[in-house]
């Protein structure tokens, strides 16, 4: 179900569509993030992809962005125009990006983000993870959110695009696991004795952070910004029980339980993991995230 908040962003996006619909090298348009899922809220801004045949030169894109203000029929400020080197300096690598704010400025308008890549690159992240198993961030990012769009030119190519996305290799969620279970780590208690309170809710945070990621792997889901923490995890049919619940619990409760909770709710992922996903060294993890510091009060 698409709320509110969605509904009349959509419908922005559906006026903006046509102008990059009408560029002959433009071969799909979508429109990203919460509010293609319906679950926009008052702060989401209006996120749109298109994908190119080529590297889309600023005059192409400057050209698009002045058609805004017309087919909107409202004041439109254009941010700048930028190319980001997101996984290489290559145009595979490469995303453009440029910021319009409708009805306002940067401090009052509302925010409308379009990004731009080629359709080449788009193959080469599939590639990346499916074949080779690459775990970038910004390249699992894409592939968890091309099966979540709304499409609004280019069905039949992003149809093939979702297709390959939905399997997702056992050889990658293996990698992902290990990783991040390898990573967890609980030991709290140096920094509550010390007050050194940025660097405990720093391991807290890092510590939910791998146990999330590592659970969406066992999953089988890729591996995106973990915003709407709860709209993610009812993603996930492996989890333990109350997982939101528990991690909001641990983040905002008694610092001095946090350890003692994590470390029920790490081992339950430990369990499941045991259990879901052959090939995977549990026992050592379990005993590298048990390894805490020694506190000494006396000589040695």
């Amino acid at each position: 179900m698409i709320n509110e908040h969605s509904l009349w962003r959509i419908e922005i996006a559906q006026k903006i569509a046509p102008i990059y619909a009408a560029i002959p090298a433009v071969r799909a348009v979508l429109l990203i993030g919460g509010v293609a899922r319906g679950r926009g809220d008052r702060y989401s801004d209006i996120d749109i992809s298109t994908f190119w045949d080529h590297a889309p030169t600023e005059s192409e894109r400057r050209s698009a962005v002045q058609k805004f203000k017309k087919a909107l029929g409202m004041p439109v400020t254009v941010g700048g125009f930028a190319a980001i080197p997101v996984f290489d300096t290559s145009d595979l690598g490469i995303l453009w990006e440029e910021f319009v704010f409708l009805g306002g400025d940067q401090k009052s308008g509302l925010k409308i983000d379009v990004n731009h890549r080629t359709v080449g690159s788009m193959t080469r992240i599939m590639d990346d993870v499916l074949i080779h198993h690459d775990t970038h961030g910004h390249k699992l990012e894409v592939m968890y959110s091309i099966n979540r769009v709304l499409v609004l030119h280019g069905e039949n190519l992003v149809m093939a695009w979702q297709m390959r996305a939905a399997e997702y290799p056992d050889e990658l969620a293996h990698k992902l696991v290990t990783t991040h279970l390898s990573k967890l780590k609980a030991d709290f208690a140096s920094h509550i004795f010390r007050g050194d309170w940025l660097t405990f809710y720093q391991a807290l945070t890092a510590a939910e952070y791998h146990l999330v990621a590592a659970l969406l792997a066992l999953n089988h889901i890729y591996e995106p910004e973990l915003k709407r923490l709860r709209d993610l995890c009812d993603e996930m049919p492996i989890k333990p029980k109350n997982l939101v619940e528990r991690l909001n619990n641990i983040l905002r409760g008694n610092f001095e339980q946090a350890e003692q909770e994590f470390d029920r709710l790490a081992e339950e992922v430990f369990a499941l993991v045991e259990a879901n996903l052959a090939g995977v060294d549990v026992a050592a993890m379990r005993e590298k995230f048990y390894v805490r510091r020694t506190a000494w009060d006396e000589p040695v």
